[in-house]
């Protein structure tokens, strides 16, 4: 259902068939209703005319399952998501979603390895998607780099520090490691440099 209809919008050429839906998963309750949802990377989609900028399906479980009338699509170029697509993004090569606030709704974190940083090709990013009762929310989502203020380092192209989910050819993406709420607090509030 979520791959006929749903990414037929984002790459209609192809049906969806080659937005990668499902090259990278997460699975946490997003909502808080007890019920583990989806979050399912699609990094190759095409957004409108922009090839390769990347989307997510959040896909929210109910009593009977996985529900794909409560899901719920987003791309950089959803109102209120922090970025914007560009060419070869590859936005949600990396995935993971964790109670990162402590208020019992997992936050969904998107990498795109293929952002561009300044002037830095491939120096990677990643997105913080909030989630609410209602599930996640582009309210309040905000984009870190490596050269977010509290964050080690500088943007490089490419990025070869940290151990992160990337490929050689691919920037700095989301950590591979499980961060307690209190681990995390300073990456959920990016101060502007």
């Amino acid at each position: 259902k979520i791959v006929a209809t749903t990414l037929s919008a984002l790459d209609p050429e192809a049906t969806g068939s080659d937005a990668g839906f499902g090259a990278t998963a997460a699975v946490a309750d997003t909502d808080g209703d007890g019920r583990d949802d989806i979050a399912v990377g699609a990094p190759v989609a095409k957004v409108g005319s922009v090839a390769g900028c990347g989307a997510v399906a959040v896909l929210r479980g109910a009593t009977s399952g996985i529900s794909g009338s409560r899901s719920r699509l987003l791309t950089p170029s959803t109102t209120g998501v922090a970025g914007a697509c560009a060419k070869g993004l590859a936005w949600g090569s990396a995935l993971t979603a964790g109670d990162l606030t402590g208020d019992r709704t997992a936050e969904v974190v998107i990498g795109a390895p293929e952002q561009t940083v300044s002037t830095r090709k491939m120096a990677g990013s990643y997105t913080v998607l909030r989630s609410t009762s209602s599930g996640v929310t582009a309210t309040g989502s905000f984009v870190v780099t490596q050269n977010t203020r509290g964050i080690p380092g500088t943007a490089e192209m490419p990025e070869t520090s940290m151990s992160s989910k990337r490929t050689p050819k691919s920037g700095w993406s989301t950590p591979s490691c499980s961060r307690t709420a209190a681990e995390a607090r300073p990456i959920l509030r990016p101060t502007p440099r």
